[in-house]
């Protein structure tokens, strides 16, 4: 999987070629993508004054996305642990509340 201007694309063939998989991104502006241990993808999208933003999962290698959360938030980038993974809005990561982790 890659991210590119047009959206998210899947190579089959070593990057000989490229398919977009958007199905059920809302945003075209894909900023990160994230392949967990488990098999899933994050993928973390832009917010404009149009396309929404938030973070989206595909348990089937891409072919189909879920919205699951941080909706109108540009995500640039995940945070992983071992067990974990944390998505922060561009505008949180300098906050400096005792909760934000």
């Amino acid at each position: 999987m890659g991210v590119d201007y047009i959206g998210l694309l899947k190579s089959t063939d070593l990057g000989e070629s490229w398919q977009p998989k958007n199905n059920g991104i809302n945003s075209v502006r894909p900023w990160s993508i994230y392949k967990h241990t488990d098999g899933n993808l994050f993928v973390g999208c832009a917010v404009d004054s149009i396309l929404e933003g938030g973070v989206y999962l595909s348990s089937d290698e891409g072919e189909n996305w879920d919205y699951i959360g941080l909706y109108y938030a540009t995500i640039y980038e995940f945070l992983r642990g071992p067990e974990t993974i944390c998505s922060v809005p561009l505008q949180m990561v300098f906050s400096d509340l005792p909760t934000m982790v």
